[in-house]
Order: C-alpha cells, then structure tokens, then sequence
C-alpha cells in the first residue's frame, strides 16, 4: 500500500491535537490543518522527482505510516494507563 505525503502528514497533524486536547484551540488546529495540507502537497509534487533516485520511497512512506500508527496507538495506551492510575474507565480513554 502507498502512502502520499499528504496522508502522512494530515495523519500526524491530527496525532499532535488529539494529543494535546483541549489545550489547542480551534484556530491553532485549523492553521495546523492548512500547513499540513500545504506540506503534504508539497512533498506529494517532490516525491516524483526523487522517484528516478535509488530509494524505495514506497517502503519508506509506508514505513513512516506504521510509526505513526504505533505512536496512535502508544497514546491510546499511555491514557490507558493514567486512567487506570486515576482510578477512571480504561475503556474510555481508549475512545479518545
């Protein structure tokens, strides 16, 4: 499967402030979004031309698609865990 940079990027966009919660306000995450859609634009014009190099860019897009699947996940369970600590459903800070 092939991953454009704008998938990446917008994934790793919405990582950052689901993360940070409610401490990003709406104007903050809607100019995150619109650098995130210029850069992966950007680097979807760019990647092409590097196609032509001796890289796998493919593997390497995809490669950084699963990091940032582990690190959604690695938040889930990291509020998992201080719910659990709080003494609070599991199950609702894995909804988040």
């Amino acid at each position: 499967m092939t991953t454009s940079a704008n998938t990446l990027v917008t994934k790793l966009i919405k990582l950052i402030t689901d993360a940070a919660g409610s401490s990003v306000s709406t104007a903050t995450t809607a100019k995150l979004t619109a650098a995130a859609a210029i850069i992966g634009e950007v680097g979807d014009l760019i990647i092409p031309s590097l196609e032509s190099s001796n890289k796998d860019l493919s593997a390497i897009l995809d490669a950084i698609s699963a990091i940032e699947d582990d690190a959604d996940k690695l938040d889930t369970d990291i509020k998992t865990l201080v719910a659990t600590f709080k003494g609070t459903s599991s199950t609702v800070a894995q909804a988040a």
